[in-house]
């Protein structure tokens, strides 16, 4: 007989919704600071991604000087579950249609008033860093907070996200990395 509570009876634990309700609590708990209700979660290649907007839905805000603004999203929106930005909040995200791709695309995103480096949006699911470019621009009416886009293996993304460090402009992170790990290679001694 199965047991009365449900997060005890082990047939509920091993379903969907168990899961989703379990994933939900961890995102609160994670990111209590985000005041919005999510729409759901999915997988993108192993990665979880607490979807924030749905492909189809509305983003709807206001900017810093109270004009509301909104966007029709043309794709997933939302954070890399585990995962923290230079906003201290999970790495934002945008899911693409391609789930074989083998890069992500990494927006080094500007502030809109000064130019300066803000944070990271990384793009999943896109074939090559012009379509990446232009999902991104597509969900904003300026192209004043598009910065430089890097190209980083969907393999060396989820490395550097299981590292669980503060992940900021994440393409000099890899790359930085891949120069550590050369040198490593390179001051070894010959066998």
């Amino acid at each position: 007989m199965p047991h009365k509570d449900p997060a005890k009876n082990k047939a509920y634990r091993s379903t969907p919704e168990y899961r989703e309700h379990e994933l939900e609590k961890a995102t609160r708990k994670k990111h209590p600071s985000k005041k919005y209700k999510l729409e759901g979660h999915m997988t993108f290649q192993g990665l979880r991604i607490a979807v924030e907007n749905k492909k189809g839905s509305t983003r709807s805000g206001h900017d810093k000087d109270g004009k509301p603004w909104h966007t029709l999203m043309k794709a997933a929106y939302g954070y890399i579950v585990g995962s923290k930005g230079a906003d201290d909040e999970g790495v934002d995200c945008y899911v693409g249609p391609n789930e074989q791709a083998t890069h992500a695309y990494v927006v080094h995103q500007k502030k809109k008033e000064d130019g300066n480096y803000d944070e990271d949006k990384v793009m999943l699911g896109c074939s090559s860093l012009k379509e990446a470019r232009e999902l991104y621009l597509i969900h904003y009416n300026t192209s004043k907070f598009l910065g430089p886009i890097k190209e980083v293996p969907m393999e060396r993304l989820k490395a550097l996200l299981s590292e669980k460090k503060t992940l900021t402009k994440i393409s000099s992170v890899m790359y930085a990395g891949f120069v550590d790990e050369l040198t490593a290679i390179w001051s070894s001694p010959c066998e």
